[in-house]
């Protein structure tokens, strides 16, 4: 296996949207639209990430601060540059962020079968605090409360 490409770490803007969009609907089956993304950008207590690798996006979050508390609402990583790496480098790099805006704890949901998530967020200290039984209504699917102290 390689090393890592390099990651350049940047705020969202509205004018990435278009292309989060495209991933977030190649990877999800119910993807949060433009609108609800745009919104999350106007809020202060949001706070969206990009995470880009040759000039294009390999991935993004979005965090929500409530006090010390970080949510990731979203972290999506580009099918493309799934396996590289990328996503764990991308995933200590926002503990970072979380930690120098002033966050104490992370938490995060995930999808109980999503494996490789599961592994990168152990990976990077995360621990499973509960299973949430259809977390998902619509696709009928449980969740991982996953958390850590930074």
């Amino acid at each position: 296996m390689g090393t890592t490409p390099k990651i350049i770490l940047r705020k969202m803007t509205p004018k990435d949207l278009p292309a989060v969009h495209k991933i977030e609907t190649d990877s999800y089956i119910i993807p949060l639209s433009i609108n609800r993304y745009l919104k999350c950008l106007q809020s202060e207590e949001n706070f969206g990430l990009i995470a880009q690798v040759d000039k294009k996006i390999a991935g993004y979050v979005m965090l929500k601060f409530s006090g010390e508390i970080a949510t990731v609402m979203t972290f999506t990583i580009a099918a493309e540059f799934r396996g590289r790496g990328i996503g764990k480098k991308f995933f200590w790099m926002i503990l970072s962020v979380i930690k120098h805006n002033g966050g104490k704890i992370v938490k995060l949901h995930v999808r109980a079968n999503n494996i490789a998530a599961i592994h990168v967020y152990k990976s990077c200290g995360l621990k499973l605090a509960e299973r949430l039984k259809n977390f998902y209504a619509l696709i009928h699917e449980d969740a991982f409360l996953m958390e850590r102290q930074i």
